[in-house]
């Protein structure tokens, strides 16, 4: 599993209608932020990779992800050192695993509503 359930419901405190909501906004920001971080690496733009790098480290965080917030966090180094080297790469691994973080964010959605 990517994300930290335990973490998570701990650190939200069993309140799943916040919890519900923050997976909403993911859910519908999700793509628009991965296309920004893929253009920005196709254009190999440094200010725009760590921007949009921290925005999605953010995110994952909010659920406990680690390895997905190392991976942004490494993302987001390498654009405020504008050390450019494999960010292409680095994206190729982001985009493997991310979907499954996705998954897992919308079998949470459907967990949570059932129990709502």
């Amino acid at each position: 599993m990517i994300i930290n359930k335990e973490e998570l419901f701990k650190h939200y405190d069993g309140d799943e209608d916040i919890l519900l909501e923050i997976v909403e906004i993911f859910i519908n920001q999700k793509d628009s932020e991965m296309n920004k971080l893929k253009k920005a690496i196709e254009n190999k733009d440094a200010k725009e990779i760590t921007l949009v790098s921290h925005t999605l480290k953010g995110i994952v965080s909010n659920f406990y992800a680690e390895e997905l917030r190392v991976q942004f966090f490494d993302l987001e180094q390498k654009g405020k050192k504008n050390s450019l080297d494999n960010v292409d790469s680095d994206f190729l691994e982001l985009e493997k695993i991310f979907p499954q973080f996705v998954l897992e964010i919308e079998e949470l959605k459907s967990e949570i509503q059932k129990r709502l």
